[in-house]
């Protein structure tokens, strides 16, 4: 690398840094998206001697996929949540269930998304098993009951994020017309 390379780059990374705060003033943190360094200045090792070794890059992601088999297609329920979001709630079938427990178990604490159809989730992190007494104090009885019951849910979503989602749990197209009837959004809608 020559002379003008290295100051190219720290120019850029200099310009791109006062840009990026004079445009976050006034703003959230999280609502500054995007890449907003070049990735050939972030792979550099003279300048981010971190570079290569996952600190900076994109995090690696598993994705959950839920697959139409693995659901009881006549439990899914699709429910108000507030005024413009629903909540989706399945049951699993008992080899999805025995799936989704062995996906959850294997990573659990790392960073996953849930995948279904079109469907894909936000990035999440699989939640450690936490004792809630007297319900459940040991993992094995969680697992039980829960291999009971084999439900799982979404509740925050939005129409077209609910659709696709009771798309892919049904194996459907999300260009079809997937609920049994429009959710209502109020008692008093009919």
């Amino acid at each position: 690398m020559n002379k003008d390379d290295s100051m190219r780059k720290t120019l850029m990374l200099l310009s791109i840094f006062f840009a990026a705060v004079v445009a976050g003033l006034g703003q959230d943190a999280a609502t500054l998206t995007g890449p907003v360094i070049p990735q050939d200045i972030l792979e550099d090792p003279l300048l981010f001697p971190t570079a290569g070794v996952g600190v900076l890059g994109p995090e690696s992601v598993a994705d959950q996929v839920i697959r139409a088999d693995d659901v009881e297609e006549d439990s899914i329920k699709v429910l108000p949540f507030s005024t413009d979001r629903l909540y989706v709630r399945w049951t699993y079938t008992k080899e999805g269930a025995e799936k989704m427990l062995a996906f959850w178990e294997s990573h659990r604490g790392q960073t996953v998304r849930t995948v279904s159809g079109t469907f894909e989730s936000k990035v999440g992190e699989v939640a450690k098993f936490q004792p809630m007494p007297p319900a459940f104090t040991t993992y094995a009885e969680w697992r039980e009951g829960w291999l009971r019951s084999r439900t799982d849910d979404y509740a925050g979503l939005t129409r077209e994020e609910a659709r696709k989602l009771v798309a892919g749990l049904k194996g459907k197209s999300p260009k079809e017309d997937v609920f049994a009837r429009r959710p209502r959004l109020f008692a008093v809608d009919r």
